[in-house]
């Protein structure tokens, strides 16, 4: 088969239908999103090989592109235009003009192929050898080329510091190459640690010459981070080998979503189902390399997995299964068909997780046609679950590089946001000590002189005694002291207890009546101090609303 209709499972320099995947999410705009510009290209095809060897007719067949990133797609084409007919060049040339939206400011590598389009062969055509790779930048270009011609791997474009792991002996899976991006500032701020994110098929997230088209992360994360966007973070991509296939399965399963059903009785001819030794690896041989040789935080809360298709299910379940180590994951366009949909039943009937992980949902509506679908079930699950889930419906986007690189971005701003750091509060001013006021002189006893020859104390009137004590009370407030108490509200309240005055008038009038005359301004105070001194008799002297009420006190 040829590349264009390369295999799901199969991530290599030959294939088409979605190459490798990792961490895609989202479109290319997003918040806080950069404007991105816009690319038009015109691809020129030169058919003169393939009209003299009888492959191709002018009229009966026609010529399209497809690729990875939208208006392309490997999975219908975009056809072109017979140039000038009738003419020399218009009988060997077509031409297909593509516009472009979202092209990042540092360009993009677009894979593609031109393919012959022929009534009852929708198979055939694809031009052979390996995809072509096309460096997608802002403005209008035009490329043109013999149908058929050697694909020219695009050259290695690197940003940021890149170091690689030489592939080494494993207990759980075949040895793999790993490559390990640091942020800016990496090497200066000695003391600092970082999250890191780990993601699947490696070979594809820092340059094209795999898949004739990359993810572009290193210069996406490199622009991000130096403009202080996203927080920075270290990056492991690991490789992925020709186990791939069963390194990201948690089970046997079918090859494809059609032969699950009629495979479904047949345990042999299933495939697959080695991502426990992967997750193994991953855990337990090189999370620990990575946390020993840089300066990373270990913690699940900031290590996160990502992939696209079968690295997407894989990512899923590796937050499932080890939970421990990974916090977040992002999900892209995932084979959440294998196994009869294992994964969404399993995440369905799993208990609640404390802490939820963080999930970055993607998916074209290009895709299959049951990918949506497929999605949209996963994000209810997770819903029920309380799991952080941020999903997002790319429009016009397939299954392929193009689509995932051009969500780096948000899906970055999605792990690594930058919170605002607030200032410290400013130190409040020390307030300056109360002052000691001295001791209140205690104030020589007025008494009132009785003749006690002509009456006993217990005869004189009880009346006359209560009115005596409440002038006493409110002599101390004049002198702003009680025997009994400091607040003068409680002194007229004992006042207008011991006269029975009940209200303001009530008071003054039976002073009065017992010849007593007011200090200066007393009647003033009286009248600012009966409603308070009421409030303050309730809550020092009476010991129940009830007994306020029933000593016949004013609303």
């Amino acid at each position: 088969m040829a590349s264009g209709t390369g295999s799901l499972f199969m991530r290599g320099a030959r294939r088409g239908l979605a190459a490798l995947g990792l961490l895609a999410l989202g479109g290319a705009g997003g918040v806080g999103a950069a404007v991105a510009a816009t690319a038009t290209v015109a691809l020129q095809v030169d058919l003169s090989a393939e009209i003299a060897a009888g492959r191709f007719d002018p009229a009966r067949d026609s010529v399209g592109v497809r690729g990875g990133g939208a208006p392309l797609s490997w999975g219908r084409s975009v056809l072109a235009s017979q140039v000038a007919p009738g003419s020399e060049a218009g009988a060997r040339w077509w031409r297909a003009s593509l516009h472009f939206d979202a092209v990042p400011p540092e360009g993009r590598e677009l894979a593609y192929k031109f393919k012959i389009e022929r009534a009852g062969r929708p198979d055939d055509g694809w031009e052979p050898g390996a995809n072509h790779s096309l460096r997608l930048r802002p403005g209008t270009s035009t490329l043109a080329r013999a149908f058929g011609s050697a694909a020219v791997p695009p050259p290695p474009r690197r940003s940021g510091h890149i170091e690689r792991i030489a592939p080494r002996p494993s207990a759980f899976v075949g040895a793999r190459e790993v490559q390990v991006w640091l942020p800016p500032g990496y090497a200066a701020e000695g003391k600092r640690r970082y999250p890191v994110l780990y993601l699947h098929d490696g070979q594809n997230v820092f340059d094209a010459a795999a898949a004739g088209a990359e993810w572009q992360l290193d210069e996406t994360a490199q622009r991000l981070v130096e403009r202080g966007e996203i927080a920075p973070f270290i990056a492991v991509a690991v490789a992925s080998t020709e186990e791939r296939l069963g390194d990201y399965t948690p089970w046997p399963g079918a090859m494809s979503r059609a032969a699950g059903a009629a495979a479904a009785a047949s345990a042999p001819a299933r495939v697959g189902g080695g991502a426990v030794a992967y997750g193994r690896y991953l855990v337990q041989e090189l999370k620990p390399l990575i946390d020993a040789r840089y300066r990373t935080l270990p913690g699940r809360e900031s290590t996160a997995v990502g992939g696209s298709s079968l690295g997407g299910l894989v990512s899923l379940w590796l937050l499932r299964a080890h939970g421990e180590a990974f916090g977040a994951a992002a999900v892209l366009s995932p084979a959440l068909w294998w196994a009869g949909h294992a994964i969404v039943a399993e995440i369905a009937a799993a208990p609640k997780s404390t802490p939820a992980p963080r999930l970055w949902l993607y998916a074209g509506t290009d895709e299959s046609p049951h990918m949506l679908d497929d999605m949209r079930r996963l994000r209810s699950a997770l819903q029920a679950r309380d799991w952080a889930a941020a999903y997002r419906e790319q429009p016009g986007a397939g299954h392929d590089e193009g689509a995932w690189a051009a969500s780096v971005e948000p899906m970055l701003r999605f792990l690594y946001p930058v919170y605002p750091v607030y200032p410290a509060y400013p130190a409040y001013p020390a307030y300056p000590a109360y002052p000691v006021y001295p001791a209140h002189p205690v104030p020589t006893p007025v008494t009132t002189p009785v003749t006690t020859r002509a009456l006993g104390r217990s005869e004189v009137p009880a009346a006359t005694l209560r009115r005596a004590r409440a002038v006493h009370a409110i002599a101390a407030v004049q002198t702003e002291y009680s025997p009994c108490t400091r607040d003068p509200k409680i002194a007229v309240l004992q006042a207008c207890r011991e006269i029975g005055a009940t209200s303001r008038d009530h008071l003054r009038e039976n002073l009065g009546a017992a010849a007593v005359a007011l200090p200066a301004g007393l009647a003033a105070r009286i009248d600012t101090l009966f409603k308070p001194a009421r409030i303050a008799g309730n809550r020092y002297g009476a010991q129940s609303q009830t007994e306020v009420d029933t000593e016949q006190f004013p609303a």
